[in-house]
């Protein structure tokens, strides 16, 4: 599915279901680059809704991260993970159990 979004209020004001890489043109020819963001994606958003920020790409396909909190065994310091390629953590020195700090 293309989703083309308002850069400003990051609501989708169009869907195409067409799941072959289209250009941002190809997905909604009303497209400017001024005013809209083009994302391919693996689920379905409707138009109206608001796209997400906790979004990741995998081979330019976006699917949602939901952030996580993680914890240092030794110090007890939080770190809050963001993004999905930071998801591999050191297990040995991190956990995501604040009681095994």
């Amino acid at each position: 599915m293309h989703i083309i979004i308002d850069k400003t209020t990051k609501e989708v004001v169009w869907n195409n279901t067409d799941s072959r890489e289209l250009t941002a043109v190809e997905a909604y020819a009303h497209f400017d680059s001024e005013i809209h963001d083009h994302y391919k994606i693996n689920h379905s958003l409707s138009v109206g809704d608001i796209f997400e920020p906790d979004l990741y790409t995998i081979s330019g396909i976006l699917a949602v991260f939901n952030p996580i909190t993680i914890y240092n065994r030794e110090t007890g310091e939080a770190q809050v993970i963001r993004v999905y390629s930071e998801r591999n953590f050191d297990s040995e020195v991190y956990t995501t159990d604040p009681s095994e700090e």
